[in-house]
């Protein structure tokens, strides 16, 4: 090495050692508490549970608690009290029918395609198309009474 070069060993070495920069950290956003309806208190809490589900819709028992407790938490979000007032009940119902008869339809075409691959035939894409709620018939009766609420703020849950 002429004395010109830099060393890449010893104390005069060109690297520098990286600092380690720690990730930042950002404050949890402020939650704006919910509107509230006059006809639903904000001290009335609907929960549905997957016994009262299942007392309405048996043939779901086939689904398993735990897939239908989180269809339900699903369901529950996309149905607020302060938007579905004393229609929150029904409209969880309907809503977590309407997701796991989705999730069967979509277990079926699956089914379906890969008995199809195994023989040998091609198969097609999903011809469903627009607003999934039209796809089952829980879905049409939500959509249904979702048109009967009264909004109070601006936006639409569905």
């Amino acid at each position: 090495m002429s004395g010109m070069e830099p060393s890449l060993m010893g104390t005069d070495s060109v690297f520098e050692p990286i600092p380690s920069v720690e990730p930042p950290v950002y404050p949890a956003p402020a939650v704006e508490p919910p509107i509230v309806q006059p006809s639903a208190p904000s001290d009335r809490i609907v929960v549905v549970t997957v016994a009262d589900l299942l007392a309405v819709y048996p043939k779901f028992t086939k689904a398993g608690e735990p897939f239908i407790s989180a269809m339900l938490a699903r369901a529950h979000a996309q149905c607020p009290l302060n938007v579905w007032g004393d229609s929150q009940f029904e409209g969880v119902m309907l809503y977590t029918a309407h997701l796991i008869e989705l999730e069967w339809q979509q277990m079926a075409e699956t089914a379906g395609m890969a008995v199809s691959i195994a023989a040998g035939q091609k198969t097609a894409a999903s011809a469903r198309t627009g607003n999934h709620l039209n796809w089952t018939s829980y879905g049409q009766q939500f959509d249904a009474l979702s048109r009967t609420l009264i909004v109070t703020r601006v936006g639409f849950v569905v």
